[in-house]
Order: C-alpha cells, then structure tokens, then sequence
C-alpha cells in the first residue's frame, strides 16, 4: 500500500509538472502573440467605422470593374486587342487627372460625385451590351475610354477617401490591408462570374456602402493637414523630383516585365486549371507582398524602401545579363515593383502635399508612372524585334534598367525623409506636456517619464514670460516654435486666439509628434474656447477632466483591433 501510495504521489507530481509546463508555454505563447500583433498593428489610429467604411467604398469600385469587365467579355467586345487597349488605357489616364482636378474643385461634395460616376457607368456599360457587340471599331472604342476614364476618377476619388482618413504613421499598413481584403473580395466576386449574382451583387454592396456611410457620417469627418514646417518651402522642387522617381521607377517597371506579346496573350486559350492556379497564385503572392511592402514603407521609412526595391532590381537585373533567370521568377520581380510604385505613390504624395491640391497631384503622378511602364514596355519589345544576339538585347536593355536606377537613387540621396524609422519609437520621445494661459496660470500639466522638472507654477510663468520677451526683442509677431539646449527639445503650440500656450518637452522632434500636438491643439481650442476666454482662475480637476481624454487619444499609444482580442 505504501508503495502504491508513494507511485500515486510520483504521478501526481509528475502530472503537475507537466500542467504547469503547459500552462507556462500557454503564458509564453500568449506573450509573444500579443507582442507580434501590437507589434504590427501599432499606431493604426483609424476608427473601425472608418476603417469599415474604406473597404465598404473600395469593394464597391471593386465589384463594378469586375462586372465592367466581365460583361464587356460577356456580351461586349468579344476579340479584345491592343487596338481597343489603347482606348482603355487613355481613358484610365485621363480619368486619373480629370479625377484628381475634379475632387480639388468640388470638395465636400466626393460622395455625391461617387454615386454620380457609378451611375454613369452602369449607363455607358449598358449602352455598350445593347448597341455595340461586335468586334473592336470606333464608338466600341470611346464607350471603352469613357468607362475607363470613368474608374480612374473614381479611383482618384477613393484614394482621396483613404487619405483624409488615415495618418502618415499606418497608411503603408493600412493600404495593404485594404488591398489584401480587395483580393480576397475579387475572389469571392469571381465565384459568382456564371450567375446571376454578378448582376446585383455590385449595386448591393454599392447602395449598403453609401447607405453605412449616410447613417454613421459623423464619424466621417476628414483628417485636417497640419503645417509642413520646412517642407513647405521646398514643396514644388520636391514634387518635382518624386515625379522623376516614380517615372523612372515605371520606365524600370516597363523593362523587367517579362511579356512582351500582348496579341498572343489576350488571345491565348488558358485551361480553366491554369487560370484557377495563376488566381490562387498571383492573389497569395501579391498579398504576401503587399503585406511586407506596407511594413516597410511603415516601419523603414519612405525614401529608404523605395531606394533599396530599386537597388534590389536593379542587382537583379545585372545578374540577368549573365545568368537568364525564370521567368516566373521575373514576373514575380515585376509584380513586386507594380506594388511598390502602387503603394509608394499615394503614401509620398500625401506626405508632402496639400489637400487642396492633392488630388491633382495624385492623378498626375500615377499618369505619369502608367505612361512611363508602357514607355519601357516599347522600348523592350522594339529592342528584342531588333537584329542583334540574346547577350547583346539583355546588356542594352538591362543597362538602360541600371542607368534609370542609378539616376533614380541620385535624386533619393538628395530627398529629405519624410517618415524616418525614429518616428515608430514617438512615445519615448515624450517628457512634459504644460498648457499655459497667457496670463501665466497653469492650466494643466503631465509627466510622460520620471524627470527633474523645477515647480510647474514656475515654469509656467517662465515659457509665458520668455515668449514676451523674445517678441519684444525681435519686434515681430511670429510666436516662437522650438528651443533646443541641452539634448532636450520644447516644442511651443497656441490656440487659434493664442490665450492658451502648449510646451511639450521632447528628447527629440519628430514630425508624427509634431502632427499630434496640432491635432490636440485644434481640438482643445475648439471645444473649450469659451471658458478659455472667459478664465479668472484655475480649477486643477476640473482641467484634469476635460484635457485627459485628448491627451489619451493623441499622446497614448493605439492598437488597431477591428475584433477585439487583447486588452489595450
């Protein structure tokens, strides 16, 4: 019995220690899944009605080009050439800029242009069924250019959507997403092709996107710019030379890729096995890109991400003159760098620009880019038409690919960073926020870190009388924006009617910092300008009360959870 016993008691022990293993590694995995996921999803400030209401908006100009196209093989042009694919092409270039011209002008007005544009093209694509079933000819022609050009406004339009309602801090990540949950939505678009779904599904999801955004449109109010600081001065050249890159950037684009006999692929009869295969494929593939391509751009920074895709293309390109690579292989290099450019475009253009000339800006660039693929394209199907050696056509045309890159990298070099990796790190950045009415009274105050900071009432009164005595020295009346002395930086804010000073105390400047303190600058004023105006004392709760709130949503870090699944 005792023995029996003392086995009892072994496997007791035995059996807990094992459930305490694996309550450790539970623990553990728990840990490490919670730090990869705010890892990825840090500072993703986007409100999950709006997230909700861009992939609303983006699946329905989803769901309408897949019926445009669907029916255009349907019961449209049945021998699609390159004859008719010039026709699209322009349209969706001149779309581009007419979009862009159009949103700039009528702002306010972007939902109503949105509806207006989809019915247009439910119209011109049934004009299009019933009068013109033939094959290419003129009027074919211009229904195609009119629909295309129809689908680059409102792509325009919806990118415009997307920026007023994101930050510069997770707009890489969040057009990723967007993009990845487009492919799976085509996919599911797809399924449908052989029923008659595919007639009503659109406009189904068209008439709930708007109807979504009707009845939770207060919480649709678009993100307002803050001023640019020293990019504002250098704005045109900068432009200037972010277009050069992303032409280049086309140009490299149109030489890589692989194909170059569009008639005997529009032509070519794939099984229904190789096109469910090159789906499956090229929507993992792209998502999988897409996915890192918005880290980077998020995490690296910009100009550093697109600077190394090009130097990667370019290597790439070199080791193709000696050694002929796959071409599925190269196809997944081009397809790479159509993203990148795809997703680069709207993340620099809005970095830099206005909103009220954004739009334009945006058009042009992607016009540009398109023109110059298509540039490159030629230049590679009449360099291989010629009479010259496999060594000599890959040496000229992958040396023309290394002339643009290394053009392309010299105009990065000399580009300033607008998201440096520095800015992910933002909260650490932050020590002492005051808020200080002009008559010297503090209003409110909060530590971020544990500092040696002297009596508050002190410094209240000292940033008060410093920024009168400096006005009075220099005789002018720009307001003073930032001291930087002893490794530490104090970056100055004021209301609209400059009653109320905001000093944030700073290990160092970064712009996403800079963004939020305008933010809760804006807002404070707005909502308190009354009893701002009207103070003769200070009640320290009854400021604590109503200033913690934006402190929380502008200087707390965020996690984006569309389900909730950790506790933030």
């Amino acid at each position: 019995m005792d023995q029996d016993d003392e086995g009892k008691s072994d496997n007791g022990k035995t059996d807990s220690i094992i459930e305490r293993k694996i309550s450790d590694f539970k623990i553990l995995l728990a840990n490490n899944t919670r730090k990869t996921y705010h890892g990825l999803f840090k500072d993703l400030e986007i409100s999950r009605n709006q997230f909700l209401t861009l992939q609303l908006l983006f699946s329905s100009f989803t769901s309408i080009l897949i019926l445009i196209i669907f029916l255009n093989f349907e019961f449209g042009i049945r021998d699609l050439n390159v004859y008719f694919l010039s026709y699209i092409i322009t349209g969706i270039i001149t779309g581009l800029i007419l979009g862009g011209v159009l949103i700039d002008k009528f702002r306010g007005k972007q939902y109503q242009m949105v509806l207006l544009l989809i019915i247009i093209s439910f119209a011109l694509i049934q004009i299009q069924i019933l009068f013109f079933q033939d094959t290419p000819n003129l009027m074919s022609g211009l229904i195609g250019f009119f629909i295309s050009l129809n689908a680059g406004m409102l792509f325009i339009f919806y990118l415009i959507f997307f920026i007023n309602f994101t930050t510069i801090i997770e707009r890489g990540r969040l057009f990723s997403f967007l993009f990845i949950i487009l492919g799976l939505f085509m996919g599911i678009m797809v399924f449908f092709l052989d029923t008659i779904l595919l007639y009503f599904l659109p406009l189904g999801i068209f008439g709930f996107s708007f109807s979504y955004i009707y009845v939770n449109k207060e919480d649709q109010e678009p993100n307002n710019t803050p001023p640019l600081g020293n990019l504002k001065k250098e704005f045109r050249f900068s432009m200037l030379k972010y277009l050069l890159i992303f032409t280049g950037f086309g140009l490299i684009i149109g030489l890589i890729f692989p194909i170059v006999d569009l008639n005997y692929i529009l032509n070519f009869e794939f099984t229904e096995i190789q096109i469910t295969f090159f789906v499956i494929f090229g929507y993992t593939f792209s998502s999988l890109m897409a996915a890192i391509l918005g880290m980077i751009f998020d995490f690296f920074g910009r100009r550093s991400s697109i600077s190394f895709i090009i130097l990667a293309i370019s290597i790439i390109t070199f080791i193709n003159i000696f050694i002929e690579l796959n071409p599925i292989f190269n196809l997944s290099i081009s397809v790479t760098a159509f993203l990148s450019i795809f997703i680069a475009i709207p993340l620099l253009i809005s970095d830099i620009s206005y909103r009220k000339n954004m739009g334009k800006i945006l058009g042009i660039t992607y016009s540009f880019s398109i023109i110059s693929v298509i540039i490159g394209f030629l230049i590679k199907t009449y360099i291989l038409r010629a009479n010259l050696n496999n060594f000599t056509i890959s040496l000229f045309s992958n040396g023309i690919v290394n002339l643009t890159a290394i053009i392309s990298m010299f105009i990065l070099v000399n580009i300033k960073e607008t998201i440096t990796p520095k800015e992910q790190n933002w909260v650490s950045n932050l020590i002492h926020l005051y808020i200080i009415h002009k008559s010297g009274l503090l209003l409110y105050e909060y530590s971020f870190k544990e500092e040696n900071i002297p009596n508050s009432d002190l410094v209240g009164g000292g940033f008060i009388g410093l920024i009168a005595l400096l006005e009075e020295i220099t005789q002018e009346s720009q307001k003073l924006r930032i001291i930087d002395h002893g490794g530490k930086k104090i970056l100055f804010g004021y209301s609209k009617n400059k009653n109320l000073v905001f000093a944030l105390i700073l290990n160092e400047e970064l712009r996403i910092i800079r963004n939020k303190l305008y933010y809760f600058i804006q807002e404070i004023s707005e909502k308190y300008s009354d009893a701002i105006e009207d103070l003769t004392g200070v009640d320290d709760k009854l400021w604590k009360g109503r200033i913690d709130p934006y402190l929380k949503k502008y200087f707390k870090r965020k996690y984006f959870e569309m389900i909730p699944l950790y506790k933030t």
